[in-house]
Parts: structure tokens; C-alpha cells; sequence
């Protein structure tokens, strides 16, 4: 059975709108880990900046046509990522239904190619022959469509890039097919006129954002001539042409590397110090993270105003119990403004009342005094640690990025303060969920992250999405 390392790129030019959507409903549908990458084509509108403050990985470059841009996320994914089974959307087509990449892997795996077949294709211009749409059973027809394409690194290492020799957009990815089937994927070939080859199609799980095409007649016509003149070259192809396409090829490939360095290379970790959020959070972290976690302040919440001023003060005063008062399930106490979440399971009625609070108070001390000493004892080892917080750290907030119009956190300073008063050397501290972070921020140390969902229907859903924005850095 084939290794599974599923690797998902979008190509996009100008339609930052589609682009969001589809960005979106795949991290929102995608049940199982994958790599991701946008390749943009030298959009003019507000992709970039989008992108930009989604904090999504993308390489971008000048506009050089769909076969130059579609090389750019298959290389990332195949030769940076290693990923097996490739996934290259358009950016107006997007997954409908949690899952659906279950079906795509399987196909992936069994043909090394495989493309999606809309439903209004179906209903417009039906000329499938057989097949259900399935993996087990895929539809086969002559057409050729590229809204969604799977490739298996295997099949690419035979048949190579989509060949940059064709302008703008046109004929790239109907000749790119035609080379998988020559090479023996994704269909039954016609040996001598591999044009009249039959496609293998999948349906089902995604959908099709109507849009506005980018190219036009006299370029179309102009590729079809490019067609006709190298479709018995030899079938492996590589992503450039000519000595001076590969330098820019990979001067692009460079710049993203420099761009998404703090992203792309992973780091060790000797430790997680969770500061702060809602349990899944910490559930994610837990499924994630391959090294000891200290969860210092697991069922306490405490505001990011008062953060630093805590940690300067090594905690002291977290457990005063001179006016705590009920909080919905939790206790709160008023002069330090930390709520005490571990009572919500003692009454069924999930009522919490200060006397359950003050009974357990000192078991709750000397547990965190424990917590305390152990990352004292980590900063003394020189371990390499990791502090970990997110915007949605209190149990009633409902939303997942920090709203703009909210107070910003004085990051820095929470990051001198860990330095000084535990004498660490050699830590980081990773934000998520904090929303558009300005440049002068994002300074060594300080790691910023987004989730991209706007809502889950799920808990599982959730932590899927948190482990997938964890896993980018640990």
C-alpha cells in the first residue's frame, strides 16, 4: 500500500474572493493531516495581502501562465514537501463535504492520476462511457478539465511538470494529460492519438464557484498550434525550458523559502509550556507535540493585561481566596481576575460554589508550585522550550481570532518577562489566533498563527484544525 503524505495547493490570479472560499473549505473538510501551498500568479488585486495576513504558506512571482504557476505548488509539494499524493486545486473550486480527500488518496493511489468531473459537466456534456465517479469505479471520458487534479509522486517522477512552452492559459493541462496516459496513468490510452484517450474522473465532495475565465480566443488557438507541435516530444518534462527559466524558477523557490522561513523549518522542542486556552487546545497540543508538556496554566485562565505582570511576579497571589465568587461553571477571583476552571465536573448542575473552591484550594497551590519548579528546573538544563497560547483563552468566548478593535498584548514584553524571570535561553513563544499581528512584531521568538476556519461543526473538527496550525512549527 502506498505511503500516505497528502500535499494541497491551490493555484489562484486575481480572485482573492474564490481564493478565500476555497482556502477556507478545505481546512474546514480536510479530515486528515496535508501540507499546504498557494501559488499565485502575480495577482494584482488584494490576494497577496490576504495571504499575507492569513498567514498561509504561498509562493508568489510574476504572472507567467497556468503552466508556470501549477509547476510552482507541484514542486513545492513533491520535492520541499515530499508529499505522495498531490491535490492541485483551481481557485474556484473547492470540497463540499468533511472527507472528501479519502476518495481522492484512494484514486491517487490506484492511477496515479486522476481528475474531477462537475456536475454541470455532466448534465451539459455527458460523454461518460462507464463508471459511477468513484475511486473503486471512476467515470471514463475523452473531455479534459483541470478544477481539480490528483497526482501521485511516483507517476511524477515518470512524466515530470506541465510544459511552460504554453502562453497564458490553454492546452497546458489537456497535453500535461496526455503524457500520463503515454506514460501509462490516470486512463486507457490511444496509443498513435493519445488526444482521443479516455480520462479517468471522480465526482462528488467538491463544487464549482462560477467564474470569469482569464484567457482568450487568440491565445487559445495560439496553444493549440504549441499542442500540435510538441505532443510526440519525449513524455518527462521539467518545470522550465531553458537555462534562464530554471534560475527564475528558482529564485522564486528561494525567495519563499526566505519568506516562510520561521514556518517551514520546524524546530525541536524539548518542552511545551501551555500559557493559557480552552482544553481542546490543549487536546491538540497533546496529539501533536513528541516531548514533555508543562500545563501551567491548565484550568486557569488569567487576561493577556495580566500576564506579564504575573509572570514577574512568578504567580504569586494566583490562589488568593479573599474574594473569589461563582462565575457561570468556574470561580473567579476579583483582585487577580483569574478564573479557576477544574471545579466545572464536581456538581452535575454545573453550578461551582466558592466553598468547593476554598475546600481544594491548597491541593491547587502546591500543584501548580509544582508546575512551576519543573520549568524552573528545564530553564536551568538549557532545554529548548516552547510557550504556547491562544487568543481563545477564556471558557465563554465564542470566536477564534482576536477581534481587531480588541486590545493588542504587549507580546514583547511577555517574552522579556518568561527570559528574566525563569532565565531562559533558548525558547520561543507561538501565538495563535491573535488575528492580523503588525511586521514590527514579529520578532525572533515570537511565532504568529491563524487558524483559517471561521467556525467548526465539531470538537474532533476543531482539534483536527488546531493540530494541522501546531504541526507547522513543532
Amino acid at each position: 500500500m502506498s505511503e500516505t503524505k497528502l500535499g494541497i495547493g491551490i493555484i489562484t490570479y486575481n480572485r482573492v474572493e474564490s481564493l478565500t472560499k476555497t482556502i477556507n473549505e478545505i481546512f474546514k473538510n480536510t479530515s486528515c493531516p496535508f501540507d499546504f501551498i498557494v501559488a499565485d500568479d502575480g495577482s494584482t488585486d488584494e490576494t497577496l495581502e490576504y495571504l499575507a495576513n492569513s498567514e498561509v504558506n504561498y509562493i508568489s512571482g510574476k504572472n507567467k501562465g497556468i503552466s508556470w504557476n501549477r509547476n510552482r505548488a507541484i514542486w513545492h509539494l513533491k520535492n520541499e514537501r515530499k508529499c505522495q499524493q498531490i491535490i492541485i486545486f483551481e481557485d474556484d473550486c473547492f470540497p463540499n463535504a468533511f472527507g472528501w480527500e479519502q476518495e481522492w488518496i484512494s484514486a491517487i493511489n490506484m492511477y496515479g492520476h486522476i481528475n474531477y468531473m462537475p456536475d454541470v459537466t455532466l448534465e451539459l456534456d455527458n460523454d461518460v462511457s462507464s463508471g459511477e465517479g468513484t475511486a473503486a469505479n471512476p467515470f471514463i471520458a475523452p473531455m479534459h478539465q483541470a478544477f481539480c487534479v490528483g497526482y501521485h509522486a511516483n507517476a511524477l517522477d515518470y512524466v515530470g511538470y506541465l510544459d511552460t512552452r504554453f502562453v497564458k492559459y490553454g492546452e497546458e493541462h489537456v497535453e500535461h494529460t496526455h503524457r500520463f496516459l503515454r506514460a501509462g496513468y490516470g486512463g486507457l490510452l490511444q496509443k498513435h492519438t493519445p488526444e482521443r484517450g479516455q480520462l479517468y474522473f471522480l465526482k462528488g465532495g467538491l463544487d464549482v464557484t462560477p467564474s470569469t475565465s482569464h484567457g482568450n480566443h487568440d491565445i487559445a488557438m495560439l496553444n493549440q498550434r504549441i499542442h500540435e507541435s510538441i505532443k510526440y516530444d519525449q513524455i518527462y518534462r521539467s518545470p522550465w525550458t531553458s537555462d534562464d527559466e530554471m534560475f527564475e524558477f528558482r529564485s522564486e523557490i528561494d525567495r519563499y523559502h526566505q519568506t516562510n522561513s520561521v514556518i517551514d523549518q520546524k524546530k525541536r522542542y524539548d518542552c511545551v509550556v501551555y500559557l493559557g486556552s480552552d482544553k481542546t487546545y490543549l487536546e491538540s497540543i497533546k496529539n501533536i507535540a513528541n516531548c514533555e508538556i508543562i500545563e501551567l496554566l491548565q484550568g486557569i485562565v488569567v487576561p493577556n493585561a495580566n500576564l506579564e505582570r504575573s509572570i514577574r511576579s512568578e504567580f504569586a497571589g494566583f490562589f488568593q481566596s479573599d474574594c473569589p465568587y461563582s462565575y457561570h461553571d468556574a470561580i473567579r477571583c476579583r483582585d487577580t481576575l483569574c478564573i479557576y476552571t477544574d471545579f466545572k465536573k464536581l456538581n452535575s448542575d454545573n453550578i461551582v460554589y466558592v466553598e468547593d473552591y476554598k475546600k481544594d484550594e491548597s491541593s491547587l497551590l502546591e500543584l501548580f508550585k509544582k508546575r512551576v519548579a519543573q520549568l524552573k528546573s528545564l530553564s536551568e538544563q538549557r532545554k529548548k522550550i516552547l510557550f504556547v497560547r491562544d487568543w481563545n483563552d477564556t471558557i465563554h468566548f465564542e470566536g477564534i481570532h482576536r477581534p481587531e478593535n480588541s486590545a493588542h498584548p504587549n507580546y514583547v514584553s511577555i517574552k522579556k518577562s518568561i527570559e528574566e524571570v525563569f532565565n531562559i535561553q533558548d525558547f520561543d513563544v507561538l501565538y495563535t489566533n491573535f488575528g492580523y499581528v503588525s511586521d514590527e512584531m514579529k520578532k525572533e521568538s515570537l511565532i504568529f498563527l491563524n487558524c483559517i476556519e471561521s467556525k467548526f461543526s465539531s470538537e474532533s473538527e476543531k482539534i483536527i484544525s488546531y493540530m494541522r496550525l501546531i504541526s507547522q512549527v513543532m
